[in-house]
């Protein structure tokens, strides 16, 4: 995708996922790499970027957010 996150964060308290479409055929540029920050109080998106650091196609924003309400919610129940 160009760009590198070995490097975001020394104190592992960021998370990186890759956004792919399950099907093998699909337009590349549906891809995405999210990262997350993540602490007691809640996890939240530092970057959502398309292959070689263009932006992302609506689906793939809102699944971004649906992973952000999933971390943040299960953030809530351990500290319960």
């Amino acid at each position: 995708m160009h760009h590198c996150v070995g490097a975001y964060d020394i104190e592992c308290n960021y998370l990186v996922f890759s956004i792919r479409p399950l099907e093998a055929e699909a337009d590349k540029t549906c891809r995405a790499t999210l990262g997350v920050f993540v602490s007691k109080d809640g996890a939240w998106i530092d970057q959502l970027n398309g292959p070689c650091n263009q932006g992302t196609h609506k689906a793939i924003q809102d699944f971004a957010n649906h992973v952000i309400q999933a971390l943040n919610e299960s953030i809530l129940e351990k500290a319960a």
